[in-house]
């Protein structure tokens, strides 16, 4: 794949009256653009790569999904991403999720993921407070990297390379409020259930009997409303990029908008979650030390040095 031309990239003006301040800052950061086979091709700032519009023309860029494991349990920390996300806000997903940035330290490419892993431990401190001593470079294990593909909206969505990352530590969490709505450390089972019955909020449910859930769950204020940009009308899609399977599908009564489940989550996180993350995680408890604690090095083995397609 060659790289789309600068000339022809279509971007936008996000304004800030519509979008969150600094999630408008961020969106100006680099991203470092890649071929289907991770190849370096240049950079693109986080905005135009984010485009559907682009996405719909090849645009492809490197990124990293970070798995960050309790030591003395074996649980997961989730997070809830922040209203303010521009891209698949109020959605779960996997601890961190972000990408590494066009600049010399994290585009290094040694054979070990070192810029990767440096951009993870950066995002840990932006998103969580997590501290770089918490979470040394030499304990994140590199498991595989997947092409994935999901849209967010019509106007937005995601086209990556991700790289996969376990980490086990012990944290304090200074959490950022404009990255991170919610967190929440699970267990396989309790994920397990969450995924299976992922619940529904219940905005509606006064005014619409037959949407009562089965069972109770957190009362989710309305998130605020987002208008698509003309361009995404402007200029239609030369294809046709429907929500993957692997989403969370939103309710949509006959009285109202659609209904976010409580428990709805990223799509890279349930493709993760499907195709990988189980038996890794099983791995993980079953090599515990005597004491039942976890320690992410023994399954640095378990790296397979693939990428897969998962379009």
């Amino acid at each position: 794949m060659a790289a789309v031309p600068a000339e022809q990239l279509a971007t936008v003006d996000l304004s800030q009256e519509e979008y969150d301040e600094e999630q408008v800052r961020l969106m100006e950061e680099r991203c470092i653009l890649v071929d289907e086979e991770d190849k370096v091709l240049g950079d693109v700032s986080k905005k135009d790569a984010h485009l559907m519009t682009n996405i719909s023309r090849g645009l492809l860029h490197r990124a990293f999904s970070v798995f960050l494991f309790c030591p003395s349990d074996g649980r997961l920390l989730l997070q809830q991403r922040a209203t303010e996300k521009i891209t698949f806000p109020d959605l779960w997903t996997n601890t961190c999720c972000s990408h590494p940035l066009a600049i010399r330290a994290e585009l290094e490419e040694d054979g070990s993921q070192i810029g990767v892993r440096r951009a993870a431990q950066r995002k840990l401190e932006h998103e969580l407070g997590i501290k770089n001593e918490e979470v040394p470079l030499d304990k994140f294990v590199y498991l595989t990297k997947i092409h994935y593909l999901a849209p967010s909206d019509g106007m937005w969505g995601e086209h990556e390379v991700d790289y996969i990352l376990f980490v086990t530590a012990d944290v304090n969490l200074s959490v950022n409020r404009n990255e991170i709505r919610d967190e929440r450390w699970v267990s396989k089972s309790e994920l397990q259930a969450l995924l299976a019955d992922p619940g529904r909020s219940l905005f509606l449910t006064l005014s619409s009997p037959h949407l009562q859930p089965s069972h109770p769950t957190p009362l989710l204020p309305t998130p605020p409303p987002r208008h698509p940009h003309p361009l995404s009308y402007a200029l239609p899609l030369p294809i046709t990029l429907p929500l993957p399977p692997t989403s969370t599908p939103l309710l949509t009564p006959a009285d109202g908008p659609p209904i976010q489940p409580a428990y709805a989550f990223t799509p890279w996180f349930r493709i993760i979650v499907e195709s990988f993350l189980f038996p890794w995680w099983d791995a993980l408890v079953a090599r515990a030390r005597p004491d039942g604690s976890v320690d992410a090095e023994t399954v640095r083995e378990l790296a397979d040095g693939k990428l897969h397609k998962m379009l």
